[in-house]
């Protein structure tokens, strides 16, 4: 994302231009209505994300099984343990430096996920009330003069073209990252849902519930991602509903073949991908779960 930073500066310009000259009261609702759910998603995978990493960097190490040093003394272990190649891990002040500075490391990039998700939700979501707005026109569309007719059809279909680019040009711009994001997301689920299966064995309550929370977070992060993904394309393909089911044929020829222009479009509905392999749908995140529970009786196979 920080390589391609222009080109969302440029996505995020447009959206502000889009707020700025919406043309009616009833599609700055329609938008604003996006953008809280939006604000909805980012509200509750930073509750989730805070509330199951914090846990994990500092009450995790307390209640994990304590480190008998060669003095014959006790040590509380690491949130990330590791082996430290250029100095001696248990000797002070390294120990307490190392500690702070993995949980630093952590809440940083704590914070950098929560705005990435939080910036993608906030586009591709905008993405989807552009859809909105179009076939809220075309709702209303029929409802007008009939000699408003011919410059309301050219409104509406501005409008879908430019929904149609918003949504392409997040989708070029993005697509790797959905990909990273949803492999990355479905291994991190696999080693949680172990962890939780371990703990559970152990009877560590506290440790399962942490697991367990981490693992929400995950799983709403895919969520998040499909679902948008999902919306946008039902909502690109409602509009050629909408159009379809509308009164044309009680008006002219030059009406119902610009409809029907609007009606081909989307033939190929507008959709965001992880790549080019595969779209982002709610079929998508279940596919994620049955690979995840893939992996983790593999897990379970490899280590009983």
């Amino acid at each position: 994302m920080i390589f391609k930073k222009k080109k969302f500066r440029v996505c995020l310009t447009e959206m502000k231009l889009q707020y700025t000259n919406v043309e009616s009261e009833e599609d700055r609702l329609v938008m604003k209505s996006s953008a809280k759910v939006a604000r909805f998603f980012t509200t509750i995978y930073v509750c989730l994300g805070f509330g199951g990493s914090f846990p994990y960097d500092i009450v995790m190490p307390f209640l994990s099984e304590k480190v008998v040093k060669a003095d014959n003394t006790t040590q509380i272990p690491l949130p990330y343990p590791s082996n430290y190649v250029f100095f001696v891990i248990e000797d002070p002040p390294m120990y307490e430096i190392t500690f702070a500075a993995q949980i630093i490391v952590s809440s940083m990039i704590l914070f950098i996920n929560c705005g990435t998700n939080s910036l993608i939700a906030s586009m591709t979501l905008h993405s989807c009330g552009l859809f909105k707005v179009v076939n809220r026109q075309l709702t209303s569309l029929f409802d007008r003069d009939r000699d408003e007719m011919g410059d309301c059809l050219r409104d509406v279909v501005r409008h879908h073209l430019k929904a149609i680019r918003f949504a392409e040009q997040i989708e070029i711009n993005l697509n790797t990252v959905f990909f990273t994001e949803l492999v990355g997301s479905t291994l991190i689920i696999c080693f949680l849902e172990y962890g939780v299966i371990m703990e559970w064995e152990d009877k560590n309550m506290m440790s399962m519930l942490i697991y367990f929370l981490l693992m929400s977070w995950m799983f709403l992060n895919v969520y998040i991602l499909s679902y948008i993904g999902d919306c946008l394309k039902q909502e690109s393909v409602k509009v050629k509903l909408m159009a379809y089911y509308m009164p044309w044929y009680n008006y002219s020829e030059e009406v119902k073949q610009n409809l029907r222009m609007i009606m081909h479009r989307p033939t190929h509905p507008t959709c965001f991908t992880a790549a080019k392999f595969f779209d982002l749908s709610l079929q998508g995140f279940c596919d994620v779960v049955k690979t995840s529970a893939a992996y983790l009786n593999f897990l379970r196979t490899m280590t009983g």
